[in-house]
């Protein structure tokens, strides 16, 4: 009887020792887990940044062209054109 319980009490013993290996290996990967999406939140961030520049960019490039093209038309609008001259 003696023998039985020393059996289920090693055999307890073996069975929370693996749990913890379990968890240690649980908690070792959901921390790198963590941390890899620390990095792509921070890559992300970057990337929105670079985004949100260029596009300001492209509207002050845009606005430039605009505001030629209605100071074209303003000029053309005050020239002659061929068809009005025949």
């Amino acid at each position: 009887m003696l023998d039985r319980e020393e059996a289920r009490a090693k055999e307890r013993a073996s069975e929370l020792d693996r749990r913890l290996m379990q968890f240690s290996s649980d908690i070792a990967r959901e921390q790198q887990q963590a941390s890899d999406a620390d990095a792509a939140v921070l890559r992300l961030d970057v990337e929105d940044a670079e985004i949100k520049e260029e596009i300001l960019l492209r509207v002050e490039k845009r606005g430039g062209v605009d505001e030629r093209v209605a100071q074209t038309e303003e000029t053309l609008a005050g020239t002659p054109s061929a068809c009005s001259r025949n």
